[in-house]
């Protein structure tokens, strides 16, 4: 009990905003609850802005793989989203196993809230989730961290998301793709 204590403080530090399910995976008889370890509605923008503000930023003050990297993208103007549909779909079959994680914000035409998304390996999900600020721009904000990534295509693919895909414009952490 002790020790199980001292790992919740541990998951607690890293997310206080995580739910724990307690379960003993050699109890063969009380099935995993599948449908709260997937639960794409478990994660909330708000709650992990809240916790760390550089969430979807693209600094790191760590070490990394050299051969994994971040591309990161803002986007301005509104979104279509059958080609967002598409767009998600020819990234999840070109990289199966080299996209390890994507997430964002968007601002999808005809969606009134921000779209939130987010993706780990093949596992997909999004939805609209709250309001965009008054005050502020829709600005749509995306990360996508992977292998072999060519982020010269992600960055040509996601100019065809535009509602209008000559009037939107796309920068990124990666200079060198605007050129």
């Amino acid at each position: 009990e002790l020790e199980i204590g001292s790992v919740l403080q541990r998951l607690k530090n890293v997310n206080p905003f995580a739910k724990v399910l307690p379960m003993n995976l050699k109890d063969l008889e009380t099935p995993v609850p599948v449908e709260e370890l997937c639960d794409v509605r478990a994660f909330s923008l708000d709650k992990a802005l809240e916790f760390d503000s550089t969430f979807l930023d693209d600094q790191d003050d760590h070490v990394h793989d050299p051969s994994i990297q971040a591309f990161g993208v803002k986007l301005q103007g509104a979104l279509n989203q059958a080609r967002l549909n598409t767009f998600f779909t020819e990234v999840l079959k070109r990289y199966p196993k080299e996209m390890y994680r994507m997430k964002g914000i968007l601002d999808v035409k005809g969606i009134e809230e921000r779209y939130i998304f987010h993706a780990v390996n093949c596992h997909f999900g999004g939805m609209p989730q709250g309001a965009w600020s008054p005050e502020g721009p829709r600005e749509s904000r995306a990360v996508f961290i992977g292998r072999g990534i060519d982020h010269t295509w992600l960055a040509g693919q996601l100019r065809l998301c535009f509602e209008e895909p000559w009037s939107g414009t796309i920068s990124s952490n990666l200079k060198s793709i605007h050129a």
